[in-house]
């Protein structure tokens, strides 16, 4: 797994959080896993067909506890494509997977701090 921070072109139009609308379809939503973190095995569109894996599992586990009341930090956004063909050298397998969860601090402010920016990249 490899982790990362947005590194890219300024985004030109800014997303709220919680985000309500979907730049790759309009039948993705927001979902407040804060609220309802009895939707994390049912809601995300792009791991249910892979649920029997148990890396999946293990994801729902970590989007349990970011998620959790105890937590300072909570997820935006999170997304999963299957199986492909691996066209990277520096790995040895001939398929790879790819996905993403967006975190941040549940107290929106500490996002704009860049000594708990600092943190949570680390």
């Amino acid at each position: 797994m490899k982790t990362c921070e947005y590194a890219g072109a300024a985004i030109a139009k800014p997303r709220s959080h919680p985000w309500v609308d979907s730049a790759g379809s309009s039948e993705y939503r927001y979902y407040d896993l804060t609220a309802a973190p009895e939707l994390i095995r049912s809601a995300l569109e792009d791991f249910r067909p892979w649920s029997h894996y148990e890396a999946i599992e293990d994801f729902y586990l970590l989007l349990t506890a970011l998620n959790h009341p105890n937590s300072v930090l909570e997820s935006n956004d999170c997304a999963f494509t299957g199986p492909q063909v691996n066209e990277n050298p520096g790995f040895r397998k001939s398929l790879q997977c790819a996905g993403r969860v967006m975190v941040l601090f549940r107290k929106l402010k500490r996002n704009t701090v860049q000594k708990e920016i600092e943190w949570l990249t680390n």
